[in-house]
């Protein structure tokens, strides 16, 4: 009963922003958001769908031993912020120059779409596997409630930019920014159902900090010479 509310809230969330897009804003908008979103998600799945799989067979396993189980999820939560700090920082920093030069110039804003979704993709990568704990620990009300936080926070944060005169743009902006509170608190609230506590929980998040920095310095280095 309860996972299955969760299934339908979480397809109703990665589907809502085209929907309001169109709706509060622009087809043009629609298609900018789609290719970015259509070229974050394909790592995303792969690497998270591949975890998974590893993850789930073995946290069940641990089941009956909470310290096993709690330094499975925090290794798995590090394993995850350190691949997503490799892999979307490049579009971060680059990808107003990346995306158009895959798909043409007239895809620019797509690229700067992507700079921001990227950051929210990051959270999304690490969280995706460790879900399965409400499963196996048998949370399923918690990940119902979790679901629900994400996806009110993504028609309010979208509906409030579009209130308050905000363009299909910097609505992305606040929208993506919204998405890393929100599924920052999913992985937040995964490691504390395995008992971890806030030091452990800090510890384990500060790890994909130094390569974000390094990224944004020679990004930082990178523009200068080429402008």
């Amino acid at each position: 009963m309860l996972n299955t509310w969760g299934a339908l809230l979480n397809t109703a969330s990665s589907q809502i922003p085209i929907i309001l897009l169109g709706t509060l804003y622009s087809s043009t908008s629609v298609g900018f958001y789609a290719l970015g979103y259509r070229t974050l998600i394909v790592p995303v799945s792969l690497v998270g769908n591949s975890i998974s799989t590893v993850f789930l067979e073995r946290a069940a396993k641990e089941r009956t031993d909470p310290e096993r189980l709690k330094q499975l999820v925090l290794k798995t939560y590090r394993t995850l912020l350190t691949l997503s700090a490799i892999l979307f920082p490049v579009m971060t920093f680059y990808g107003d120059l990346i995306i158009p030069w895959l798909f043409g110039a007239n895809w620019l804003e797509a690229g700067r779409y992507v700079q921001w979704m990227s950051i929210w993709l990051v959270f999304v990568l690490a969280s995706s596997p460790l879900s399965h704990i409400f499963t196996i620990l048998e949370r399923q009300g918690l990940s119902l409630i979790m679901n629900i936080v994400i996806f009110a926070s993504r028609v309010i944060a979208m509906v409030g930019s579009m209130i308050i005169g905000l363009d299909a743009y910097q609505m992305i902006i606040v929208f993506s920014l919204t998405g890393v509170l929100a599924y920052l608190v999913m992985c937040i609230t995964v490691l504390r159902v395995v008992k971890s506590s806030l030091k452990e929980i800090l510890k384990a998040s500060w790890t994909f900090l130094p390569i974000m920095i390094a990224h944004g310095l020679i990004a930082l280095v990178l523009r200068m010479i080429l402008a």
